[in-house]
């Protein structure tokens, strides 16, 4: 891989996680005027919508796609390949979702065993779970809900050969099968089409050596689709203040505007102008943190966001100060901490990690 695009995937890797967090960002107040079809759509619910479940959204697509090209990067689907990529996802994907899974459980029952702190928890106490339920959660279903991520990633890598085989047998009828089964939303228990569809997608540039969405030419337009997915953004947001989310034409819309979303992001970053202000050699060492970023941001931003609405209330001035407050504290504090453990702990960082 040649630096540029090893650069360009890192920045855009942690922008992306940044994205993350703000998806993970409505607030208990705004959740509760979401949930409730009586109450009528208020301005700080629209921009929340706007930025949370319509720009965010293409930032796990594309941690999907890039994670399927750098899988499928030099690979030639022989048996030694896969297991050696295997080997590798094991201290990338496997030994990290471990521990982080079984870190959050224990940080939720030590707050759980503060009498102080118990009442933010209303799905049940950890001392309460059994065994069962107990590996059924560290192993399936984690209480930092954001390792669903990795989760579905570990079982796609199980069945890249099956991917490998239906790419090389039939790749574009099986991406238009993928494509259709993500646009009707249709998932399984553990495994999101989202994930197999973007996945594949990667897997399909890096297997095709003809990488499109680095090549650049004088002409190319950099502004013009990212007016354009901005444009879809706000039909999609009107859709949703109009309580039309849930239609079809609102479904059709968010998908549409993922898709467009994601060609627009990518080809914007390599504008000359852009390509000068964030490959500064700064940014570039604050984004080698964007694991640690995606696996310690909950459940700090859980905490902030369950005790702020207690101070500010649930106006739409508290509920706006709520919904950017927690997320930027909770990127700042968990930058500090992984760099602070990064130069102190540096063996367990890379652990815990994946060796990022």
């Amino acid at each position: 891989m040649n630096p540029y695009l090893s650069n360009k995937i890192k920045i855009v890797s942690f922008i992306c996680m940044i994205m993350v967090v703000f998806i993970h960002s409505f607030n208990p107040a705004t959740i509760e005027l979401r949930n409730n079809p009586a109450l009528k759509i208020n301005y700080s619910l629209a921009i929340e919508y706007f930025i949370s479940n319509g720009i965010a959204r293409i930032s796990v697509p594309i941690f999907f796609v890039i994670s399927g090209y750098l899988f499928f990067l030099n690979f030639a689907g022989t048996k030694d390949d896969y297991f050696q990529k295997l080997r590798k996802r094991v201290k990338t994907l496997i030994i990290p979702y471990l521990f982080w899974s079984a870190f959050c459980l224990l940080v939720n029952f030590s707050l759980q065993s503060i009498p102080a702190t118990r009442a933010f928890f209303s799905k049940g106490l950890v001392k309460d779970f059994g065994f069962p339920k107990t590996m059924y959660v560290l192993l399936l279903d984690p209480m930092a809900y954001q390792l669903w991520f990795l989760r579905d990633l570990i079982v796609i890598v199980f069945l890249t050969p099956i991917i490998y085989f239906l790419i090389k047998k039939a790749e574009k009828v099986f991406l238009l099968a993928l494509f259709i089964l993500w646009f009707l939303s249709f998932n399984f228990k553990f495994l999101t089409s989202e994930g197999v569809l973007f996945f594949t997608f990667g897997a399909i540039l890096a297997q095709s050596g003809n990488y499109v969405a680095y090549y650049k030419t004088v002409t190319r337009s950099y502004t013009t689709p990212v007016v354009i997915w901005l444009a879809i953004l706000i039909l999609e947001t009107l859709l949703f203040c109009m309580k039309l989310s849930n239609s079809m034409w609102g479904q059709s819309c968010h998908k549409i505007a993922i898709v467009t979303g994601i060609l627009a992001f990518w080809n914007f970053y390599d504008k000359p102008e852009i390509e000068r202000l964030i490959n500064k050699e700064k940014l570039k060492k604050i984004a080698t943190l964007s694991f640690f970023l995606y696996a310690s941001h909950e459940p700090l931003l859980s905490i902030f966001q369950k005790i702020l609405p207690k101070v500010l209330g649930k106006g739409n001035i508290a509920t706006l100060i709520t919904y950017f407050f927690c997320p930027i504290a909770t990127i700042v504090i968990c930058l500090s901490i992984g760099y602070f453990f990064r130069k102190k702990f540096t063996k367990l960082y890379e652990i815990t990690t994946g060796g990022r």
